[in-house]
């Protein structure tokens, strides 16, 4: 064994459990409790193959060669297809919201500023202008990210139709 990949072990913790450290990662019994270039695996969970070799799979190559295949394949297909449907009217939905949403922030703070210019008698203090500062910076948060964001919405709904 390489220098590098020697196993130390950690102390048992009484619980009958043999436990190792080995390059960076910790591994008790059967599982692999952290590694820093690894995902945490548990004893049961199914490894997933690279594609590359996926189609080499006895399991793969018996769906594949059988008869059902094709309508495998198909109801596969109708479901991305169904799928891929209800995604585009989400879209479709939060676009209408969000465009509404748009302009009902437009319109309530041109009514809050039009109500504070029409209903004080000073215009010029420390709150007037606080209040308008941060109507203003809604404002800018309507056009400068609720508009391009509406706008992408619509687009990625046209593209999935």
């Amino acid at each position: 064994m390489p220098e590098h990949e020697k196993s130390l072990p950690i102390p048992n913790t009484g619980d009958g459990d043999t436990s190792l450290v080995s390059n960076n990662s910790i591994t008790t019994s059967n599982t692999t409790v952290f590694s820093p270039n690894k995902q945490k695996s548990l004893p049961d969970s199914p490894q997933v193959k690279s594609s590359s070799n996926l189609l080499d799979d006895p399991k793969v190559k018996a769906v594949l060669n059988s008869d059902s295949s094709l309508e495998i394949l198909l109801a596969r297909l109708k479901d991305s297809i169904r799928a891929c449907d209800e995604f585009a009217q989400y879209l479709k939905k939060k676009h209408s919201y969000e465009e509404s949403y748009m302009a009902n922030i437009k319109k309530t703070s041109m009514n809050c500023k039009n109500s504070v210019k029409t209903n004080t008698r000073v215009l010029k203090g420390s709150f007037i202008e606080s209040l308008d500062k941060a109507i203003s910076f809604d404002d800018r948060l309507v056009k400068d990210v609720r508009t391009p964001y509406v706008k992408a919405l619509f687009k990625m709904y046209e593209e999935l139709i």
